[in-house]
């Protein structure tokens, strides 16, 4: 069975060449998605944002482009610039806002 899904096959690829930018728009690819693990790829246009729900999952948020501003309740905790990579454990609803044109890769585990 193979779990990873939209990704070429015997090719060296840029991750971040594997998703463009739409003007106003959120855009994602998911190259995986099971109960226990995920791998979502997204693009945000500046100052868009994304509100993903609670989870009993760890977070893992690497940007590949641009910045982006991660929040939990309402209150800003982290930028993540490209190159930087994120670790937070949450259960409760978080926020990710483009800080400019960013493409970033979310990965969610559970034990």
């Amino acid at each position: 069975m193979n779990m990873i899904k939209n990704f070429p096959k015997n090719e060296a690829v840029q991750l971040r060449n594997m998703l463009m930018y739409s003007p106003g728009q959120s855009l994602t690819k998911t190259f995986v998605d099971t109960p226990d693990f995920s791998m979502i790829m997204h693009s945000l246009w500046h100052d868009g944002e994304m509100i993903l729900p609670a989870d009993d999952r760890d977070i893992f948020i690497t940007c590949m482009e641009g910045a982006l501003i991660v929040s939990l309740q309402n209150k800003e905790l982290y930028i993540v610039r490209q190159g930087e990579s994120l670790l937070i454990e949450t259960d409760q609803e978080y926020r990710i806002i483009a800080k400019q044109n960013c493409k970033f890769l979310i990965i969610n585990t559970r034990d």
